[in-house]
């Protein structure tokens, strides 16, 4: 067992794009289709709780595990590192005020970790040398960065979002109506942004930006009285939508080739006894619909945590068995699948 936990965390910790696919990876199981390649693995570990942020880091993982007290006190939190030696090599309480707090996400700043809760309305710096949480203010949410521009957003849910689009030769600023921005991809030198809310029934969509000057100017945006409740943009200006649909969660976008792809979750009704179904696919967005070009069976609920790289991701998971989760890296058209049972100490 020790063994094979071992194998499975080289492969999950290794960076992207080294070359061709190890042999340890070839010894996984495989599922081939004539875009990705898909390996998986299962092992056991000893942990409490739930992964609620995972980030790689310094050839292991950091990882936040949710856990219900014993003293029913409430929902407590641990910070785990997992070496890539396929062991936890430490186990730390956290502040008492992250405890249960929603939507926490492992960032890196300047070879930094830095954990935001709540959407980035609150920050913590990780001295990864002695796994101590530091609160610290606010960081942006940078959701993409390249030669020209710096990408940023701001979510209140279904209140609003915006988008905000820095040209960093004039420091101009373009905005733009984007309801809780999850990741930014850039192909054939156009932006691609794709949103998700996690809302009632789930809400998606996938917008394009060709020039970001097309789009409506910070000081237009300041003034316009356009905007929703809690002062997010309302402008399509220079925003092409390509989908925006219901009952589906894009979990994250990636680029293969040259093609843009989504790992996404969608309602159906079975035609077999007509109940309300969840399925799990990777798709491609063509004619204002998604597409399915690969199905999972059994079912996983990826949630992104991490663009190691443009082409290279690392995604948390939980499965329909209560013991089950995992983590995952898209890297290419390679896809890493890593289940974890969880067993007793």
């Amino acid at each position: 067992m020790k063994t094979l936990l071992l194998v499975l965390l080289v492969i999950l910790f290794s960076s992207c794009n080294k070359g061709p696919v190890s042999k340890n990876l070839q010894k996984m199981n495989c599922i081939h289709d004539s875009v990705f390649t898909i390996y998986s693995d299962t092992n056991y570990i000893s942990v409490e709780g739930w992964p609620s942020a995972a980030i790689q880091f310094n050839e292991g993982v950091y990882a936040l595990f949710d856990y219900q007290g014993s003293d029913f006190s409430g929902i407590k939190t641990k910070l785990y590192f997992i070496s890539n030696k396929g062991k936890i090599n430490r186990v730390t309480e956290t502040p008492e005020e992250i405890w249960g707090m929603p939507q926490k996400r492992f960032r890196l700043r300047n070879d930094s970790i830095i954990l935001t809760v709540n959407d980035g309305n609150k920050s913590y710096f990780l001295d990864t040398k002695n796994d101590h949480f530091t609160s610290i203010p606010g960081i942006d949410s940078i959701l993409f960065e390249d030669n020209y521009y710096l990408i940023t957003s701001r979510c209140n849910g279904e209140f609003g979002g915006t988008i905000f689009f820095k040209d960093k030769t004039t420091n101009q600023v373009y905005v733009g109506k984007s309801e809780c921005a999850l990741i930014v991809n850039k192909l054939n030198n156009k932006y691609f942004i794709t949103n998700v809310m996690d809302h009632l029934i789930g809400f998606s969509s996938l917008y394009e930006v060709s020039n970001p000057s097309d789009m409506q100017p910070f000081e237009e945006y300041a003034v316009d009285s356009n905007k929703s409740r809690c002062g997010d943009s309302e402008s399509f200006q220079g925003i092409n939508v390509l989908i925006d649909t219901a009952s589906l969660l894009m979990q994250t976008s990636f680029v293969v080739g040259n093609e843009l792809y989504h790992f996404y979750t969608s309602m159906y009704i079975s035609k077999l006894d007509k109940t309300q179904q969840i399925r799990t696919s990777i798709g491609n967005v063509k004619d204002n619909r998604i597409n399915s070009v690969h199905e999972f069976n059994p079912k996983i609920f990826p949630y992104l945590q991490q663009q190691i790289a443009s082409n290279c991701q690392f995604l948390k998971f939980h499965t329909e068995k209560e013991d089950e989760f995992g983590f995952m890296k898209i890297d290419t058209n390679n896809i890493i699948i890593n289940y974890f049972i969880r067993k007793n100490k």
